[in-house]
């Protein structure tokens, strides 16, 4: 989990400040845990985060209408509820 946990932070970045939100974060821990525990190597592969992040991106990118989402501010107006769908869209 904590190897997860430094991916996770290494996302953020200039015009990447979507990944700096809490809720994201917190959806992309989970992601990544999970495919870890069941992936058949034992251990976390990192950059795997670079596979999820645009998936990520793209399924949330539905829930904006067009609308600039580079921002973290643009997360205010998304509901748990369809973070929770864009989390599962983007593990399956």
């Amino acid at each position: 989990l904590q190897q997860v946990r430094l991916d996770v932070d290494r996302m953020s970045g200039p015009g990447l400040e979507i990944f700096s939100d809490a809720r994201v974060k917190g959806c992309l821990e989970r992601i990544l845990y999970l495919e870890a525990v069941h992936s058949l190597s034992s251990r976390f592969s990192i950059g795997l985060s670079d596979l999820t992040m645009p998936l990520f991106l793209a399924f949330l990118s539905g829930y904006f209408m067009g609308k600039d989402m580079s921002s973290g501010d643009s997360m205010d107006h998304v509901s748990d509820e369809i973070l929770e769908e864009v989390e599962a869209d983007t593990y399956w």
